[in-house]
């Protein structure tokens, strides 16, 4: 399968057939979208990371490395 950014129909398609792990843990390598729609039990849609996306690593990173930046120079 061809990597594209998948439809919110095809990411909806995805969690239901691979149960409730999927909506806290999304990873599809076939799928380049980074953020993707997903239901909140109680609150509604929100979003999360595709897990197999190397940028979502990257970002995640960065996001870390600021905060120990933020807490040694404080």
């Amino acid at each position: 399968m061809k990597k594209r950014k998948w439809t919110d129909e095809e990411i909806e398609s995805f969690h239901q057939e691979h149960g409730v792990v999927s909506h806290f843990f999304y990873f599809n390598r076939a799928d380049t979208n980074i953020l993707v729609p997903r239901k909140i039990i109680g609150l509604g849609r929100g979003l999360t990371f595709n897990w197999a996306n190397p940028i979502t690593w990257v970002v995640m990173a960065g996001v870390i490395g600021l905060l120990i930046w933020i807490n040694l120079f404080k």
